[in-house]
């Protein structure tokens, strides 16, 4: 199915097993999610980003819809229910026959989550930044843990990809890029003592306040699913994207509440030392997704707004010291 069928498909009630109170549309660059008052159903869009996603087989996004739910069953187990086939009399947990396939998931208020608190310049509290940082500590202790692994050229080859990617959609400051890459080779060991020291985890991959509900509990959903590579991170990198954002919604001092307070957590003074580094980076993963979101988007005024957007997060990346 193309996107308008996706839409025409969700939108009518006949094709779902209950009340329906609203049907509202949420879009992002890889998913396309249908809010219905009780429950949420989630469809990956049939696209292809740089060399990170492929949706565009309909076998990849069932395998992802599968991987999504036991993924997410760590840091969000009330909110995930299960993945249903989506098929012409209405939705289906029996996966039998190909049509295409969702993510169902409990619903919770759209004013909890975390970014909409931001957008309306709203205070994250102390409380809530040590929660979510005890919250990380213990999934972090739990996930698993790689040491026998060739991180650096991992993590060289993700920015790269990035670098890549940002030239075709955006200029950049040559001497930016040059000084990203020149960081990996002269804290080499730095890296390689995180290592050895247990901070590259399996962990969320995309850990940024869109994907984090603050209702009754502190809710963090949406792990990645669909490229493990993005999902193995230094817990610096991890902790590095929610911080960014803070940063970028002006409440600096809860980021670094979350950074001093999770180094203390996990024993590792050594964050410290590379956090502003993976800001960077963040800022310009943001920067490309709202590149390739304004080429999406039909309408004048909000393809002006994802590119003002994106000119903001590259400014961000550069105010970060990253000195090779």
């Amino acid at each position: 199915m193309n996107l308008r069928q996706y839409r025409q498909y969700l939108s009518d009630p006949d094709h779902y097993d209950h009340p329906i109170t609203h049907i509202e549309f949420i879009e992002t660059h890889i998913s396309l999610v249908v809010l219905t008052g009780k429950w949420v159903y989630k469809v990956k869009k049939p696209v292809k980003f740089g060399g990170v996603l492929d949706f565009t087989l309909m076998k990849t996004r069932q395998q992802c819809c599968i991987n999504e739910v036991e993924l997410n069953q760590e840091l969000a187990p009330d909110i995930y229910i299960g993945v249903y086939e989506l098929q012409p009399s209405g939705f289906n947990d029996e996966l039998t026959w190909e049509y295409d396939f969702c993510v169902k998931m409990k619903e919770l208020p759209q004013e909890t989550i975390m970014q909409h608190i931001l957008e309306q310049g709203d205070e994250i509290t102390t409380p809530i930044i040590y929660k979510m940082a005890d919250i990380l500590k213990s999934f972090y202790s739990q996930t698993t843990t790689y040491r026998d692994i060739d991180y650096l050229s991992n993590l060289r080859e993700k920015i790269t990809e990035n670098f890549s990617t940002l030239a075709e959609l955006d200029h950049l400051d040559p001497d930016y890029k040059k000084d990203v890459l020149k960081f990996l080779d002269t804290h080499k060991e730095l890296f390689q003592r995180r290592i050895r020291s247990g901070r590259i985890k399996d962990g969320h991959g995309d850990l940024q306040p869109r994907n984090i509900f603050i209702h009754n509990n502190i809710h963090i959903v949406d792990r990645i699913e669909f490229n493990q590579n993005l999902r193995i991170v230094d817990v610096a990198e991890d902790l590095a994207f929610l911080a960014m954002e803070l940063d970028h919604y002006s409440q600096s001092d809860k980021s670094d509440q979350l950074v001093s307070r999770a180094a203390y957590l996990m024993n590792d003074d050594e964050l410290i030392e590379v956090i502003d580094f993976f800001k960077s980076y963040r800022a310009l993963v943001k920067m490309k997704v709202n590149l390739f979101r304004s080429q999406e988007v039909e309408e004048e005024e909000e393809k002006q707004k994802l590119i003002e957007e994106a000119e903001i997060y590259r400014d961000l990346a550069y105010q970060y010291e990253v000195i090779p």
